[in-house]
């Protein structure tokens, strides 16, 4: 486990390696899995077996999912419970997704 910023109340339970390289705050982890932060993290609560990567800022994303996630841009309230890809290539807002295929958004607002 890697923290390379300031860091707060993170709950680790992970048997594969962790960085955060921006500020941490609050985050829940139970993955088998390599999981990357580059920007700041606030009230992440990830219990994936799959990759997880956030290229940017990421505010109360709940991840349940058995495969890779991908956020390119600013997050906001995402629950996913997906059992296939996402990826984010856009501001997302409100998201809502239970879907059992790949879930491709474009600039929502």
């Amino acid at each position: 486990m890697h923290y390379s910023e300031d860091a707060l109340n993170i709950h680790s339970h992970s048997s594969g390696n962790m960085h955060y390289s921006g500020d941490a705050l609050n985050i829940h982890s139970h993955t088998s899995v390599n999981m990357h932060y580059s920007g700041d993290a606030l009230d992440i609560h990830s219990h994936s077996s799959g990759n997880i990567h956030y290229s940017e800022d990421a505010l109360n994303i709940h991840s349940h999912s058995s495969k890779n996630m991908h956020y390119s841009e600013d997050a906001l309230s995402i629950h996913s419970h997906s059992s296939g890809n996402m990826h984010y290539a856009g501001d997302v807002l409100n998201i809502h997704s239970h879907s059992s295929k790949t879930c491709i958004i474009l600039k929502m607002h």
